[in-house]
């Protein structure tokens, strides 16, 4: 905060009685100055947008997107989803950013399935750039099969409905983009 100080002068008034015999004496009277004190914000800073947020935005959420089989083609029912859930969100909130993590199961190799849900992540943020939202409000995570939801690593016998579980496309809401 800056501290300004003004130095007003005092006006004073005087009435004279028309016609009347005025004797006027000639002197000099000192000014007096009133100090008036303000405190001005020098500088914008803090929040300047305010934004109330569904609180489970922020953790993440499951998209309920299936892949074909090592692809990060979405599907007509995929694009649904996203323009439901992703898609209105980010238009209907035009100053937050989100977050987009795409996992695999473990089944292949780590380094196919480390770029390939890289691919997937990055499939869904090209996609709503493609529907007008913006790429810096948008930050893609792929995390391949290092954040497993169940026992199911390389080398455990599970079933596909196992592996599927581990298959899954997140997002949460960062933050708010400051203007």
């Amino acid at each position: 905060m800056k501290r300004l100080t003004f130095l007003l002068p005092v006006i004073f008034f005087f009435s004279c009685i028309p016609n009347a015999a005025v004797m006027i004496n000639a002197e000099t009277v000192p000014a007096q100055y009133t100090e008036i004190t303000r405190e001005v914000l020098a500088s914008k800073g803090g929040i300047s947008t305010y934004e109330e947020i569904d609180c489970e935005l922020v953790s993440y959420n499951v998209l309920p997107i299936n892949y074909a089989n090592g692809s990060a083609a979405l599907t007509a029912e995929s694009r649904r989803i996203i323009d439901d859930r992703l898609l209105n969100l980010l238009r209907e909130r035009p100053n937050i950013r989100i977050q987009i993590n795409s996992h695999t199961s473990s089944v292949g190799s780590a380094g196919n399935n480390q770029a390939l849900s890289e691919r997937r992540a990055q499939g869904i943020s090209d996609y709503l750039v493609g529907r007008d939202i913006n790429r810096s409000r948008l930050v893609t995570r792929g995390y391949g099969e290092s954040q497993l939801m169940n026992r199911c690593a390389d080398g455990v016998n599970c079933s596909d409905a196992e592996h599927r579980v581990n298959r899954r496309t997140e997002f949460r809401v960062l933050n708010l983009e400051q203007q």
